[in-house]
């Protein structure tokens, strides 16, 4: 007990044992991670539960028992730990059981993992993000259609796919930085539409997708409408220093519409809306059509 007390002491990972939660011992490490200014303030708390969310307690409870039962190791698991001043912190803990003083106690080890957590979470979230635009990818739409469709509602979620009009001859004749910026300024039009429920995805190259809904067709319509309008009255100056006086550029939008189908994937979800984009683009453009799972059978287009 000696030897393995002198080693924890001075072990640079937070370290507590605790009876059924009371705590009994604990390192330097560990006050200094919770908050107190020595280890012996720590032996005064009635119980560790007060320094993680509530939440845990009962899974705490169970992982107490089973691990003091059964003598086993518990796996590695990341919990949300508060310190004594309310500071949240993330950590992963491994639990073992060993002898104090002829009782079975619990001992905890803490690696402090926040910093790694955060730095994970950033990176997943750029590799979701459109550099350009700042807004999400294709890849987020997809991970949320297929992992997420389940709150999704035949008749009642729909799938717009918003592609720009002669975007190509934007970039011919005003720039590419031009383009560019419009790109992103629709992209910020278009998360400002509705709630944050339909946040909207860029696709690649000039096309948008929101994922909308709706109780009814002309809801469902007037949303649509709503994001046209929208995407033809964003404009931008154009980016050319040698013109005096420069131009504000804009462009209309194709639509196409397709309606949630029950166990519908990313891709079957993904093609009906397609389908009606390339409608919509083949027929004259600044148009919305709707697929054949949206209006009584048939296709419907508006202007």
């Amino acid at each position: 007990m000696t030897v393995f007390k002198s080693i924890i002491d001075k072990h640079p990972n937070p370290c507590v044992v605790h009876i059924n939660f009371v705590p009994v011992y604990a390192n330097d490490a560990f006050a200094e991670f919770s908050g107190f200014s020595s280890a012996t303030d720590v032996l005064t708390l009635p119980s560790l539960k007060t320094l993680f969310v509530k939440e845990h307690w009962a899974e705490a409870e169970a992982r107490y028992l089973a691990v003091i039962n059964d003598e086993v190791d518990s796996a590695p698991m990341v919990i949300e730990h508060t310190d004594i001043n309310g500071v949240p912190k993330l950590a992963e803990i491994t639990d073992s059981v060993v002898d104090w003083h002829g009782h079975k106690a619990m001992c905890t080890f803490i690696s402090v993992v926040t910093d790694t957590v955060r730095r994970e979470e950033k990176l997943k979230d750029l590799a979701l993000r459109d550099e350009l635009t700042g807004i999400m990818n294709r890849r987020y739409l997809m991970e949320r259609m297929n992992c997420h469709h389940r709150p999704y509602r035949q008749d009642h979620h729909y799938l717009a796919l918003i592609d720009l009009d002669h975007f190509k001859q934007v970039n011919d004749t005003y720039g590419h930085l031009t383009g560019d910026a419009l790109l992103r300024a629709v992209a910020s039009t278009l998360s400002t539409l509705f709630d944050s429920y339909h946040k909207v995805s860029r696709i690649g190259g000039e096309e948008f997708a929101m994922i909308l809904s709706a109780d009814s067709h002309p809801e469902l319509l007037m949303k649509v409408k709503a994001i046209q309008k929208a995407v033809r009255q964003t404009c931008v100056e154009e980016h050319k220093d040698a013109v005096p006086e420069k131009r504000l550029v804009s462009c209309t939008a194709s639509i196409g519409v397709s309606g949630y189908r029950q166990d519908d994937d990313f891709s079957r979800w993904f093609s009906r809306a397609d389908v009606a984009l390339y409608k919509a683009k083949n027929q004259g453009r600044n148009m919305i059509i709707f697929d054949t799972a949206v209006v009584s059978g048939e296709v419907s287009v508006f202007g």
